[in-house]
């Protein structure tokens, strides 16, 4: 019988699906008071977390809403974290550079848990997690437009935090999306 090559690629296959394998769950709500209201251009702030990773968070993020056609401008472009700056110097600034919306993100949680592979010999897998909220604050009336929680869950040891941090932004902006928040700039 002649040796097959069918083996080693599947098991290239297999391996390359399982690197990456990082998946967000969402849940949200849109104020019926903004439920006509879409962005254009958007200042994403990112708290909770250590710098490195607000740098990584917000520019991952602001990439994935200008993927989807929207200007978008990670926050420490605006407002360097050098310096202390009130909420409503942060508002101000925004509706003066014609902002429309903020997206706030905060971490709320993060850790490890483990997750059942096989319930006949209850074998379980390890799984990091990351949780945050998020809201789209109207800049003019300086009200949650939109809130979200996300929490997005990965296989420890596998998976990268950029694939981690991939999964949530692009995450969120699809979410954004498919509420109809985001209005495309021509």
């Amino acid at each position: 019988m002649r040796p097959t090559s069918a083996s080693p690629l599947l098991a290239v296959v297999v391996g390359f699906a399982l690197v990456g394998c990082a998946s967000t769950s969402t849940s949200s709500y849109r104020d019926p008071a903004y439920a006509q209201a879409s962005y254009r251009k958007v200042a994403v702030m990112a708290s909770g977390v250590q710098l490195g990773t607000r740098q990584q968070i917000e520019g991952r993020l602001a990439s994935a809403l200008r993927g989807k056609h929207i200007q978008a401008t990670e926050s420490m472009q605006l407002f360097p974290p050098t310096r202390e700056v009130s909420p409503d110097d942060i508002m101000g600034v925004l509706h003066e550079r014609g902002f429309d919306g903020l997206l706030f993100v905060e971490r709320v949680e993060s850790g490890s848990t483990s997750h059942v592979v096989n319930l006949l010999t209850a074998e379980t897998e390890p799984r990091d997690f990351i949780a945050f909220d998020a809201r789209l604050v109207d800049v003019a009336s300086g009200q949650n437009a939109w809130v979200g929680s996300l929490r997005t869950e990965a296989n420890t040891g596998i998976t990268t935090n950029a694939d981690i941090l991939d999964s949530f932004t692009s995450s969120t902006a699809d979410e954004l999306e498919e509420r109809h928040l985001l209005a495309a700039v021509h």
